[in-house]
């Protein structure tokens, strides 16, 4: 993926999986070094010396989900929920499908790049709006877990809906509470979860996303990683050194 800040996400992924990073914690420096170059420097050669890269540079998340369900493609970097996608939309026979960590490097600095979503509530709502509000995420992100008929409920219309049971991610709750949550719904996963166990037994630490400008960051590396996978000649090293300096030009901007 190089397209709609996909390549810049991903490319940040491997970063991290190398041990690097693309901004300082603060978010104050661009601070992409050996890490980047390395990961850019694994997809050229897997690009011009291996030839496995195939010939299509221009995917975003939706059209390399396409071309993997369609079976051009055999091996995605992927956020979890990749399974959805492919399996309800798009028809991906789940037996074929198997998830596992990125490998690492780096040796302590090293882990996955995490992220996760807001609850945006009105700042202009009444109390009594936004104790409604507050019980509906409560009844929709976490009841499942705590109360075993509601979890059951939930498993059951999903299924009956073919939709995913039992899908592996990062769960909002402990690992006790989780692992009974799956043992409630136990009988209607439908979920090949043996084919999910080199990312379920993972214990990677988990970096969150670069902390300023974080999609402008992203757009900004797209075009790295697409130079890279189009030009055999391209200079790896410069090109880090100047994306650092396009990527120090959108924190500055931000900091105005």
């Amino acid at each position: 993926m190089t397209t709609n800040n996909t390549g810049g996400w991903m490319l940040t992924t491997m970063t991290y999986a190398l041990g690097g990073r693309i901004q300082n914690e603060a978010g104050t420096e661009a601070v992409m070094g050996q890490q980047t170059i390395d990961a850019l420097q694994l997809l050229h050669d897997m690009r011009w010396g291996d030839d496995t890269m195939g010939r299509e540079f221009l995917f975003d998340q939706e059209a390399v989900r396409q071309a993997f369900a369609g079976g051009s493609i055999g091996m995605v970097l992927q956020a979890p929920d990749c399974y959805f996608t492919v399996v309800k939309d798009y028809g991906f026979d789940p037996a074929y499908y198997g998830q596992g960590q990125l490998p690492q490097g780096g040796a302590g600095s090293n882990g996955t790049l995490t992220g996760g979503s807001l609850k945006l509530f009105n700042a202009k709502a009444t109390p009594n709006q936004l104790l409604a509000a507050a019980k509906w995420v409560k009844f929709y992100e976490f009841d499942k877990y705590y109360d075993q008929a509601a979890a059951l409920t939930d498993a059951e219309t999903t299924a009956k809906n073919d939709s995913p049971v039992g899908l592996p991610g990062l769960p909002p709750v402990s690992q006790e509470v989780y692992d009974r949550y799956l043992g409630w719904i136990e009988p209607h996963i439908n979920v090949p979860l043996e084919n999910f166990a080199n990312y379920t037994s993972s214990t990677l630490q988990l970096i969150a996303e670069p902390p300023v400008g974080t999609q402008q960051t992203y757009a900004a590396l797209d075009p790295v990683v697409q130079q890279i996978l189009t030009d055999e000649g391209a200079d790896v090293v410069k090109a880090v050194a100047d994306a650092n300096a396009a990527l120090k030009g959108i924190i500055d901007q931000a900091a105005r």
